[in-house]
């Protein structure tokens, strides 16, 4: 914290305004960064630290409230000319988009405000990957994307970041020959958090459907990331993909935690919020890039779609 840097003053007063009660509590589920740089360069850096997850974490949880409690953005009159469907989407080409190159403004410029695309994650930068898939794809005339705007976020600052999200050619021939549920359930060694998934037969369509599920504590400030796909086995192609994030209670959570999302009961808690939607002739690779993209840093959706190829559904 620099003493010369004008806001000094009025970070330092924030900081005091802290309880130490409040802070001690928060401290449980969000420990200190070991950061050695902060710890070397920063004077109170752990006061710092809790400081900036503690506004991370409001800013997560009214997302979260706005979500389920409100219509934001579409609120402003400068939306009034807008198509909002039933499940708060809106035409990605209603939408003005930067292509000077593959990551550029991460948002969606409408009537000179910039918007973002909901996030599908608490942290900030988490729409980056699934946006610039999206925006990739509007060209194709075969398809069509709607998205669900943040209700937060407007003409913040953009950052760059890079990370290679791609896509794999399924072996669409093994699972179009499945006569049964195929069903999954990943353990994240890092977090503890749970991801279902499973593939539904169901006549000429393949039905794919996960579900990524928060660790209870953080109930209130992120939401369980949900993905829906059918594949049409007389077209030979995914014809409808569909990501949300799906918000629950703490004691909703708890329930759901007692079903594989393949189970009818799975589905009668929470409220689901529709992030994006795509209709039409979805090339594979492009799929998968979608759920790639969506479920950035969730090493075992990447893992098992990138080597699905070699593995033999029977």
């Amino acid at each position: 914290m620099d003493n010369e840097n004008c806001l000094h003053n009025d970070l330092i007063s924030d900081l005091n305004y802290f309880k130490t009660n409040e802070l001690n509590d928060f401290k449980k589920i969000n420990p200190f960064s070991n950061n050695s740089f902060i710890k070397n360069k920063v004077d109170n850096w752990e006061l710092l630290d809790l400081f900036s997850k503690k506004i991370n974490y409001e800013i997560s949880k009214e997302r979260i409230y706005s979500l389920i409690n409100s219509n934001k953005p579409y609120g402003s009159k400068d939306f009034k000319e807008l198509d909002i469907d039933k499940n708060q989407l809106v035409s990605i080409n209603d939408f003005e988009v930067n292509r000077g190159g593959y990551f550029t403004i991460e948002g969606f410029i409408y009537k000179n405000n910039l918007y973002s695309l909901c996030l599908p994650h608490n942290a900030f930068h988490s729409y980056q990957w699934i946006h610039q898939n999206l925006v990739n794809s509007m060209d194709n005339e075969e398809i069509n994307i709607r998205i669900r705007l943040d209700p937060l976020a407007k003409n913040f600052l953009t950052s760059v970041n890079k990370m290679v999200i791609y896509g794999e050619n399924l072996n669409w021939d093994d699972l179009a020959n499945l006569t049964e549920e195929k069903h999954y359930k990943f353990l994240n060694d890092s977090n503890g958090e749970i991801t279902d998934l499973v593939w539904k037969p169901d006549g000429n369509e393949l039905h794919l459907t996960c579900e990524e599920l928060p660790n209870i504590e953080f109930s209130e400030i992120k939401g369980a990331r949900y993905l829906h796909a059918i594949y049409n086995k007389d077209l030979e192609t995914v014809t409808h993909c569909d990501g949300s994030l799906r918000i629950y209670t703490k004691n909703e959570l708890m329930q759901r935690k007692n079903y594989h999302v393949r189970h009818s009961n799975s589905r009668k808690m929470g409220k689901r919020v529709k992030i994006f939607q795509v209709n039409g002739y979805i090339p594979t690779k492009d799929f998968t890039s979608f759920v790639n993209s969506f479920y950035l840093w969730n090493d075992d959706i990447n893992n098992y779609f990138t080597n699905l190829n070699s593995e033999k559904l029977k």
